[in-house]
């Protein structure tokens, strides 16, 4: 089963996906990289794909788009 972490640089907000360019300024070829590796990394699962997200809050309206989605949050994991 693959664990996707999820980073600050590809967000959900304002309806809509969002890049983080502050890294990517300078070459904005990366940004479809970003986009299709997260792409092929939630499609890897056959039947599951557990995705975790940084206790950070730039990523609370991404989380919840998953959740909103049918994702499930795993209970008892929080310290």
């Amino acid at each position: 089963m693959p664990v996707v972490v999820w980073k600050a640089d590809l967000k959900f907000y304002d309806g809509g996906w969002k890049y983080d360019l502050l890294d990517y300024t300078e070459n904005h070829s990366k940004l479809g990289y970003i986009h299709n590796a997260y792409r092929v990394l939630l499609t890897r699962g056959r039947d599951w794909v557990i995705l975790y997200f940084p206790d950070i809050w730039e990523l609370n309206s991404t989380y919840e788009y998953f959740r909103n989605a049918g994702f499930i949050e795993l209970s008892g994991l929080k310290n």
